[in-house]
């Protein structure tokens, strides 16, 4: 089952915009802020490690992840609107999304 995992997000990653992301509650004691990521148009966020993989830990304080975070984004090109444009994105729940009603004539 892992490896589906792994391959549908490796799909993902190819394919579509990304960044990485530190969620407020990724804290884990004596490990500090666990990376996620965050892909376009997905709900969610991947967090990373695979029973197979240990995940990322980026700093022990919020500000030190999320400025890790920060710089790892901008060597991807990826900018601080960019990163808040995919978060917003990856809120959206499953089904159609909503249009302009078209106006009265």
């Amino acid at each position: 089952m892992a490896k589906k995992e792994e391959l549908d997000v490796q799909t993902l990653l190819a394919t579509r915009r990304w960044c990485y992301y530190i969620p407020l509650s990724a804290f884990e004691d004596g490990k500090g802020y666990r990376v996620s990521i965050i892909v376009e148009g997905e709900e969610g966020h991947f967090p990373t490690g695979t029973p197979d993989k240990a995940p990322w830990y980026w700093g022990m304080t919020y500000r030190d992840a999320e400025q890790t975070a920060a710089e790892a984004n901008a060597k991807l090109g990826i900018d601080e609107t960019t990163v808040v444009k995919l978060l917003m994105s990856s809120m959206r729940g499953p089904g159609p999304r909503r249009t302009k009603a078209k106006a009265k004539a």
